[in-house]
């Protein structure tokens, strides 16, 4: 790793920048840089699941992937700046530490959890099957400069989708490790397994914190909330196929992404609309829906289950104007999955 691995730490820093368009501000023009992260980040996820798929079914270059969806980061980070800047807009880290002493030792401990299931990633590896094909996608668009065209298992060129590539080609997760790999000059296998894991960790217990946030009105119930979460995880760690063990052991994998992230992104969201049913909000559960489509092909169906749970209650309770935006926000997984069928 050179100095051009240090080009990963802008893309950390992009979806805080990305978010403030998102995120609605205090009468104090402050914003909660967590929220903005949240949201800059899925931004980012669904539009590279946007020009990815345009890209992979037109059979374009990777190259030219590469460099439309880190012109538009670039582009929509520039965006964020400027709409910061002109509004006056402040990050806001809303956080007073526990009085009590029992409080601080709970956020202590749960601290702690955290940061040894994250550093798990960093001192250990998990190979799996699934590794073998994906990650070899990943290399072979660098190698090759092609999407899904080559076989995996033997490097030979096919110059069509079939097995699992037809189903990888409509959620391209591989393709955004490539991206990162090719941007940082990291091995695909060091960004996926060592790198880019932790970071998705943490950022899954982001979702879990605005989950908390949701459902609890103070503070110390939201850390309890998050110490039991990280409890159950280590707790659950050791089945065989449950949230848990895809977080902590192969969270970058598509369907562990999904279940650790996506899904219950989906939940935060849904506790945010129903607090404030606002266009704003519905746009950033179609980018959750549509990132999970990124993910993997679990991603697409589990979207359409959840936002489609979600309608149920709104006919249920009759809530008719939210209709159309809740078909709005599913529209994206419900295009990809029919794509997939008829293919």
């Amino acid at each position: 790793m050179g100095i051009k691995s240090l080009l990963f730490f802008p893309i950390l820093v992009f979806p805080a920048f990305i978010g403030t368009l998102f995120v609605k501000q205090t009468k104090e023009n402050q914003i909660s840089i967590a929220e903005s992260y949240f949201c800059g980040q899925f931004c980012l996820w669904s539009l590279f699941q946007i020009l990815a798929i345009i890209s992979v079914q037109i059979k374009w270059s990777f190259t030219l992937l590469y460099y439309l969806f880190l012109l538009f980061s670039i582009t929509l980070s520039v965006c964020g700046i400027i709409h910061k800047n002109r509004h006056k807009t402040l990050f806001r880290i809303k956080f007073a530490f526990p009085k009590t002493i029992i409080m601080k030792l709970i956020l202590i401990i749960t601290v702690g959890l955290i940061m040894y299931q994250i550093s798990m990633y960093i001192i250990g590896v998990h190979l799996d099957e699934d590794d073998a094909r994906w990650l070899a996608e990943a290399n072979d668009a660098k190698v090759s400069d092609t999407m899904f065209l080559s076989n995996p298992s033997t490097g030979e060129y096919i110059g069509g989708f079939i097995g699992d590539m037809k189903r990888d080609s409509f959620s391209p997760w591989p393709m955004y490790f490539a991206f990162l790999s090719r941007l940082t000059g990291i091995r695909v296998a060091v960004i996926a397994h060592t790198i880019y894991a932790p970071f998705l960790l943490l950022f899954s217990y982001l979702v879990y914190l605005r989950i908390g946030k949701g459902i609890f009105e103070r503070q110390e119930e939201r850390i309890i909330f998050l110490l039991m979460v990280s409890v159950i995880m280590l707790f659950f760690g050791g089945q065989k196929r449950s949230e848990a063990v895809v977080a902590l052991i192969r969270i970058w994998q598509g369907k562990a992404a999904v279940a650790a992230i996506g899904i219950p992104a989906v939940l935060s969201q849904i506790l945010v609309i129903q607090k404030e049913d606002v266009p704003r909000n519905w746009l950033i559960l179609a980018m959750i829906t549509l990132a999970n489509c990124l993910f993997s092909g679990m991603g697409i169906v589990l979207s359409i289950i959840s936002v489609g749970g979600y309608g149920l209650y709104v006919v249920i309770n009759k809530r008719w104007r939210r209709i159309p935006y809740l078909l709005i926000a599913v529209l994206p997984a419900v295009i990809l999955e029919l794509a997939y069928q008829l293919n």
